[in-house]
């Protein structure tokens, strides 16, 4: 029998410092059971570097007044119980006692390059997982030639000011659940991997083929409109 298949889905909400605030994940399998959940705000870090945003940015959730409203958020949650404070230490606990209890899972993030750089320089453990792929990668690579996924983006509006198609993960959470709408992306680590990444993966590994697809390069001039509108 085959040996059962389990990824450790996660998400980080980084500092100006490029280290974490935000971390969450889950150890879920291929029909989407999860067996586990980390979501904690990083002592040491949150509360004491400011929030990643950008003055300038054109969505709000990254502006002076969305660094606002998510301190807010964060805070509330801490008052709720919605989330607890964890040390490094007590995070890189968790992560070694779900690697001796699921040693051959799989780490997957959204970009997942960013999410590994933002656990080193935080201090957490990345380097211990048997395998990993990133799920931005192998997503965009599956829709490249999707001309179903180009209509999802034109009717939704998910086009770029520079006229590209949006592959975040709203925009593909939406597609890989058959065109349901979804709220704005919250940007809050578990509730990111729970409501907009998991339905990604699960998506992509009913199909064995996306650690190929995680395994491409990614070409941008691919997605701007101007070309996909050429006839083949």
């Amino acid at each position: 029998m085959a040996e059962k298949q389990y990824f450790f889905l996660f998400d980080s909400e980084t500092c100006m410092d490029g280290t974490i605030a935000d971390f969450g994940g889950i150890i879920v399998d291929r029909n989407g059971v999860i067996h586990n959940e980390i979501s904690v705000l990083v002592a040491g870090h949150f509360g004491v570097q400011k929030l990643f945003h950008d003055k300038n940015s054109s969505e709000s959730v990254w502006t002076l007044a969305g660094l606002k409203r998510r301190n807010e958020n964060y805070q509330n949650m801490l008052n709720t119980g919605a989330r607890t404070l964890a040390s490094v230490n007590a995070i890189n606990r968790w992560i070694e006692k779900a690697l001796q209890a699921y040693p051959n899972m799989i780490a997957t993030a959204y970009n997942l390059e960013f999410d590994f750089r933002a656990m080193r320089n935080t201090g957490i453990i990345c380097d211990g997982f048997n395998d990993s792929f990133c799920l931005w990668r192998a997503a965009v690579n599956k829709v490249s030639n999707d001309k179903r996924y180009v209509q999802h983006c034109i009717s939704r509006k998910w086009i770029t000011p520079k006229l590209n198609l949006r592959t975040n993960a709203e925009a593909m959470a939406e597609y890989a659940l058959g065109g349901v709408e979804l709220p704005p992306e919250p940007h809050t680590a578990i509730e990111d991997v729970l409501h907009y990444e998991l339905p990604i993966l699960l998506w992509l590994v009913k199909n064995k083929s996306y650690k190929k697809y995680s395994q491409l390069g990614y070409n941008w001039q691919a997605w701007q409109l101007k070309n996909l509108a050429k006839p083949a």
